[in-house]
């Protein structure tokens, strides 16, 4: 589930709380189950989905402004 959880995440990023909290919840449950992986599996589950829930998608630019840029030299009136 933290696999499907990774791959969802990646393939849908707008969801990113959803799937942060299943990779997050299904990381702390593997505990019961095969010890987390031998703890290397839980401390990388728990790291990615606390990843996942604080990741803010505002790093991308939005759009490219052009900046019109004069090739004259400025005139002098005096």
């Amino acid at each position: 589930m933290v696999t499907l959880g990774s791959v969802m995440l990646y393939r849908r990023p707008a969801e990113n709380y959803l799937w942060g909290a299943i990779i997050l919840a299904f990381s702390v449950v593997s505990i019961l189950g095969s010890m987390g992986g031998l703890m290397v599996g839980l401390v990388l589950g728990i790291l990615g989905g606390i990843l996942a829930l604080t990741w803010t998608d505002t790093g991308k630019p939005i759009g490219q402004t052009a900046i019109a840029l004069s090739t004259s030299a400025p005139s002098s009136v005096a």
